[in-house]
């Protein structure tokens, strides 16, 4: 007879303990664009902001953005399948889309990489409903970001909720040692009844407290909040073009 590791109770215990990890404040900048906390306060660019809107919001920028779906997708020198192909793009990777032709949407990546994609490798965002992008300033009616279609000017009186993230803190690393932690319990006998509550509450705890720590949320805080973590803190500067401003490429 084959001896189970953990018994159904505690497989149902660590499912929950999962479940409630996941709920945890995930950040969703592109990888290796957020610094760390250390390098937070070296870095010359914005938090990473993210907005949903209570009205459409017309004309939001010159390109629509997007997420590639796909493990792996191909770029293509023309809008079709037989093209050369010029590169590939991996999942999760954000780019904006210049142009559509047909079933092939051609983009751009924040690293530079650019062709045809066709059509189901993209997963398009509704500009309309929620906007991402780095955190320029915060004016007195006005938020402005930067995507990879370039600056957004976001009426705040049009804002319903914004999250904007300072830094990436590993918060990862807090939720595997609970998970280990809470696993280790199986081994301690009577004691189990005692230590499996104690891990599940305090790694849940302690895991979304470090999620949340590099987080600000609009409107549980005021937008002017935001501002001291913007890339102009002081306002949008009157003789800069926006085609001059860029967003960050990640390292």
């Amino acid at each position: 007879m084959r001896t189970r590791l953990f018994t159904p109770h505690l497989e149902r215990a660590l499912a929950l303990l999962l479940c409630l990890l996941s709920a945890c404040s995930q950040n969703p900048a592109p990888v290796g664009w957020t610094p760390t906390a250390e390098e937070a306060g070296r870095d010359t660019y914005g938090g990473w902001v993210q907005i949903r809107l209570s009205q459409p919001l017309e004309g939001v920028g010159p390109a629509q953005e997007a997420t590639v779906t796909s493990s792996t997708a191909l770029l293509f020198a023309d809008p079709d399948l037989s093209a050369r192909r010029t590169g590939e793009l991996p999942a999760g990777c954000r780019v904006a889309v210049l142009e559509t032709n047909g079933p092939f949407h051609r983009v751009v990546s924040a690293t530079g990489e650019s062709g045809w994609l066709f059509y189901v490798n993209l997963l398009l965002d509704d500009p309309r409903k929620k906007l991402q992008g780095e955190l320029l300033a915060v004016d007195a009616d006005t938020l402005y970001l930067v995507g990879l279609g370039g600056v957004v000017p976001v009426p705040t009186a049009k804002i319903s909720e914004a999250s904007m993230f300072r830094y990436y803190n590993h918060w990862g690393r807090a939720a595997m040692w609970s998970v280990i932690g809470t696993m280790g319990t199986a081994s301690h006998g009577l004691l189990f009844l005692l230590s499996f509550p104690t891990w599940v509450l305090v790694g849940t705890a302690v895991t979304s407290g470090a999620s949340r720590e590099a987080r600000i949320q609009y409107p549980r805080k005021l937008l002017d909040d935001f501002r001291p973590y913007a890339r102009f803190p002081q306002g949008m500067p009157h003789n800069l073009s926006r085609e001059q401003i860029r967003q960050k490429i990640p390292s």
